[in-house]
Order: C-alpha cells, then structure tokens, then sequence
C-alpha cells in the first residue's frame, strides 16, 4: 500500500466519521426541535379553552376536562357574582346584642369541614337540629361573652364582595334559618355533683 492510498483511506474513514457524527447531531436536534414544539403545544394548549362554547361548561362553572397540568385556573378565571352566601352561627344577649359563634360549637374538625357540614344540614332543611346542638354546646360554655347569650340563630347572609373587602363588613341581607333559647338549666342539671 502506498502511501497516497493509505491517506486515502484514512480520509474516507475521516469523511465517514464526520457524516455518522453529523447525522446523530440532526437527530438529536431535531428531537430537541420536537420536543420544544410539543412543550409549547401544552402550554399554549390551556388558551383553547377560553372559546369553548356553553355547553362545555359543567355545574361547577369550570370547564369541562379542565385538569392539572392543562389548567386555565377557573378558580381564580371564572366571573364572580356579586353577592355570595354564607351561613354562620350567631348568638344573642339578654339585650340583643349580636355575637358571633364559632364555628367549633357546631362540630369538630377544621373551619372548613365544620362550614361544608353547616351548609350540608341547613341544604337539608336541619337548621333547627344544627341550632338545638349548637345551643347545647353553648350552655356548657365557660367564656363571655359565650356565658351570656340567651338564643341561638342559624344565620344565612349575603355579602357583597366590593363592599366587604374595602371595609364594609356587614351583610347586604340576612335570613334566620333556625333560632333556640339556650337552656342553661338543662346544662346546670347535667353537672355531675360536686363541680361548679
């Protein structure tokens, strides 16, 4: 072999070198290329939802299919009313002075749990069942101004959200579902002997 003959061969296998080299390269770019295009796909995909038509939207006011990671956020998106409803305890004075009640009168568990098992019982027309037991727990109380209220009430206001967070705090309007005399007696008769 001569030596122009094995500069040859080196560059052919060079040449050979450099072509399987630049091919993995377009390969492996052109994987990369797919897979931005497909990344930007599913985040701008979410978009697509906002012209979807009524009859996508479910009960909830979300839409239908609307699920993590393709999420617009329809909780923070969706349009508000401008009154919301709540149910709330509230208790009364020998002078009818007004004050809130916990929402730890009305069953254990978080402010959150307590509040869904409140709009579960007065959905079910058992507001006077959730006032009796509220007024129970509040005669075994043992803290003003929680010792000085004299009637229970299941409360429903409506709030307007403009309003309340610039200051305004009371409710636009309010309906009682349920009002009880506490009965202190009956708390006095359950006291074991002995103990105040």
């Amino acid at each position: 072999m001569t030596e122009l003959e094995s500069r040859l061969d080196h560059a052919d296998l060079s040449s050979a070198s450099t072509s399987s080299c630049s091919r993995r390269s377009l390969l492996g770019k052109g994987a990369a290329g797919l897979f931005s295009l497909l990344l930007i796909g599913a985040t701008l995909a979410p978009i697509m939802q906002n012209w979807r038509t009524k009859r996508g939207i479910d009960t909830e006011g979300g839409a239908r299919g609307d699920s993590f990671p393709f999420s617009y956020y329809p909780m923070f998106s969706q349009k508000r009313s401008r009154l919301y409803k709540v149910n709330y305890l509230v208790g009364l004075d020998a002078q009818g002075n007004r004050h809130l009640i916990s929402h730890e009168f009305a069953g254990e568990g978080g402010f959150n749990q307590t509040r869904r098992q409140i709009d579960k019982l007065i959905r079910r027309n058992r507001a006077h069942t959730l006032c009796r037991h509220v007024a129970a727990q509040v005669a075994e109380a043992i803290e003003p101004p929680t010792t000085e209220i004299v009637t229970v009430q299941i409360v429903t206001g409506a709030y307007e959200f403009a309003k309340y967070f610039v200051g305004d705090k009371g409710p636009v309007s309010e309906l009682v579902r349920a009002s009880c005399p506490v009965s202190y007696r009956a708390a006095l008769q359950q006291t074991p002997v002995g103990k105040p």
